[in-house]
């Protein structure tokens, strides 16, 4: 393959995973452009995301460098679903 011949489908990654959270450290505020961040008290933390879209109850979308402090961006969506005994 040429460099002419590649395409941005070569360069994503697609990962799907379930799982259950329980995060109290974690705040996100609910609206575009907000933050996801973790607050560790006394102004120390740790900056993931800014929300990129919402849509109540169903849709978290992220943008940002995530958990990484290496230079790239991420694009991340939770497809949320409420589930029994969860919090």
């Amino acid at each position: 393959m040429t460099p002419a011949e590649l395409k941005m489908d070569d360069f994503t990654l697609n990962i799907v995973q379930e799982m259950h959270v329980a995060a109290g450290p974690m705040v996100i505020e609910p609206w575009p452009g907000g933050r996801w961040y973790r607050d560790l008290g006394n102004g120390n933390g740790h900056f993931w995301a800014t929300v990129q879209a919402i849509k109540r109850p169903t849709l978290l979308e992220f943008c940002g460098p995530l958990f990484a402090s290496s230079p790239f961006i991420s694009n991340v969506q939770y497809r949320l679903s409420e589930k029994d005994g969860g919090r």
